[in-house]
């Protein structure tokens, strides 16, 4: 008999399911044979990571790096103490180490504990010597200055600036960095360095002798001497 269209379809029997073979079933074999180099590849970038990046960073802000970067390499300043003598301080180079990057490239600056340290710092010629200021950002967002004052070497000075009028100019963002307490000042001392005042703006704007002479930077309103600040005072 012919079926009418839209009639039911006569049920038919599902086909039975083929018996699972005991050898598709992963065993424990396969399933370490896999699961063992995922687990190492996890611990290997694990160690990785905790091994090549840092555990904590710090960073300055540009108006923290313009205690240093207000001045430039090759670069003179010019000075006269209250004797009248002439005095030229030369800035030899700078260092910024301030990146934002957490991989440890190399081993520099790994020396705090697996954390990465900003600091900046300039060095510069002065009365036959070689000296270096430095500012530095702790952990927290401490601030603190280096700088080498009679005989040893003033460290993690806190940031407090004041005010200072030198030649004529009121400058409201120095620091002052004195050891004249430090130890006994005697003869052999007296052309001694004991103080330097830093202004964040001008870089070095006056210093002190541990015989009382204070040099004082004398190119801060002068325009004619301003253009020739690149050479030396005597050339």
């Amino acid at each position: 008999m012919e079926q009418r269209r839209g009639a039911p379809v006569p049920y038919s029997a599902k086909p039975p399911v083929p018996p699972v073979h005991l050898s598709k079933i992963p065993t424990m074999k396969k399933i370490f044979k896999w699961i063992i180099p995922a687990l190492a590849s996890c611990l290997f970038l694990w160690g990785f990571v905790h091994a090549c990046t840092y555990d904590s960073m710090t960073h300055l802000n540009d108006g923290e790096l313009e205690w240093i970067t207000n001045s430039q390499v090759g670069e003179f300043i010019y000075f006269k103490s209250n004797d009248g003598e002439f005095d030229t301080v030369q800035i030899t180079w700078i260092i910024i180490e301030n990146t934002l990057d957490p991989i440890k490239w190399s081993a520099f600056n790994t020396s705090f504990g697996g954390d990465y340290i900003a600091y900046a710092g300039v060095a510069f010629n002065i009365r036959g010597k070689h000296e270096y200021i430095e500012i530095t950002k702790w952990k927290g967002g401490t601030i603190g200055f280096s700088l080498p004052v009679k005989n040893r070497r003033l460290e993690n000075v806190p940031l407090n600036p004041v005010s200072l009028q030198v030649d004529g100019t009121t400058i409201n963002d120095v620091m002052i960095f004195d050891g004249f307490h430090y130890d006994t000042i005697d003869q052999d001392d007296a052309s001694r360095i004991i103080s330097y005042a830093w202004s964040k703006k001008y870089g070095l704007v006056q210093y002190t002798l541990a015989d009382g002479t204070v040099f004082n930077r004398i190119e801060l309103n002068d325009d004619n001497l301003k253009k020739t600040r690149w050479f030396p005072l005597n050339s």
